[in-house]
């Protein structure tokens, strides 16, 4: 059997690209050097996620018992 589940996390999502941003410029840079970096970064982390995370903060999995699989969906415009 196969099933979709439809998740709204948006803090979660926010909270991670900003957590993995801020974690891959945390030595390289500092001050307002460090915060232009990490909100680039932010960016391109949300440009990349827009293939399976719709608005920031809807991802939708499909789950099979038969299987035993979980898979992220894309989004189909």
């Amino acid at each position: 059997m196969k099933f979709r589940v439809t998740l709204k996390e948006p803090d979660s999502f926010h909270d991670a690209i900003k957590f993995a941003a801020e974690k891959e410029f945390k030595s390289s840079f500092s001050g307002d050097e460090k915060e232009a970096s990490a909100d680039e970064i932010k960016e391109e982390i949300k440009t990349f996620l827009e293939k399976w995370v719709r608005y920031s903060e809807y991802i939708t999995v499909e789950f099979d018992t038969e299987l035993g699989t979980a898979t992220v969906c894309e989004i189909k415009s």
